[in-house]
């Protein structure tokens, strides 16, 4: 058996079929250290024109080999994940070159996870001014009414002057949400927004805060390593007036996921 084909000790072949495989090759896996080390050869369907695998080549093939380990895996796969190569990328590599992929963690140490939301916790924070400009700009690109973009033809409306589009007042509350937690949390996403009412107009000038109420709180069972919380969220502006009521869930990792 030729060099070339020779798996070095302690790897073992990762059992998974499908064409995208056949595409990238033959994966092995070695266990038992620390963290997983996945390994590949080079072949001749990887090199350029040049008949080398460059640096952009082999950061493909490591993405590549460890998403399909990690899709194998029992384990949920850990955000921010990056890779080390043996082979270092100021060389080319060519077809036959052994390479191994090793997952190194590298996830941002967050100040808020799914356990800092619990049940009643209620919080406030704010304090976004909506200007003219800003209110006018906002409505020509997305939600052109008159009573969002003409300050003359607002005064014939029913709210006798120019107000602030409701999807702008959403925008604001996600920006101050942003700004008070979201940007230093664990944050997973959402499944969605449910239950908006714009309450009262929001006019040039006002000055707006956030008062979040946390209603629910539970991990998913698909997946156990996110929690999930429903919240309410309440806009009130610079008289105290509530403009906007909106619930919806926000999903946030968990400071010490099982397994």
């Amino acid at each position: 058996m030729s060099e070339a084909n020779v798996v070095p000790e302690g790897f073992r072949p990762i059992q998974r079929g499908g064409p995208f495989l056949s595409a990238l090759g033959p994966l092995y896996v070695k266990t038992g250290g620390a963290t997983p080390v996945i390994g590949l050869r080079v072949e001749e369907k990887h090199l350029n024109t040049r008949g080398i695998a460059h640096g952009g080549m082999l950061v493909t093939l490591a993405d590549s080999a460890l998403g399909i380990a990690l899709a194998t895996s029992r384990t949920p796969p850990q955000p921010m994940v990056t890779v080390n190569l043996s082979t270092d990328f100021a060389d080319a590599a060519h077809a036959g070159d052994w390479i191994e992929v090793r997952r190194v963690s590298r996830m941002k140490k967050f100040r808020y996870y799914w356990e800092d939301f619990p049940v009643g916790t209620v919080c406030e924070f704010g304090g976004l001014t909506l200007t003219k400009e800003e209110i006018v700009r906002f409505a020509k690109q997305y939600d052109p009414q008159p009573f969002h973009v003409d300050e003359e033809a607002a005064k014939r409306t029913v709210f006798g002057g120019l107000i602030a589009s409701g999807w702008q007042t959403c925008a604001a509350a996600m920006r101050m949400m942003c700004d008070a937690y979201l940007l230093d949390a664990a944050s997973a996403g959402s499944p969605g927004v449910e239950n908006i009412r714009w309450i009262a107009p929001v006019r040039p000038g006002d000055t707006l805060r956030v008062r979040l109420t946390v209603l629910e709180a539970r991990v998913l069972q698909s997946k156990p390593h996110i929690g999930l919380v429903l919240n309410k969220w309440e806009l009130f502006n610079q008289k105290d007036e509530q403009v906007m009521h909106m619930e919806g869930y926000a999903m946030f990792l968990r400071r010490d996921p099982p397994g």
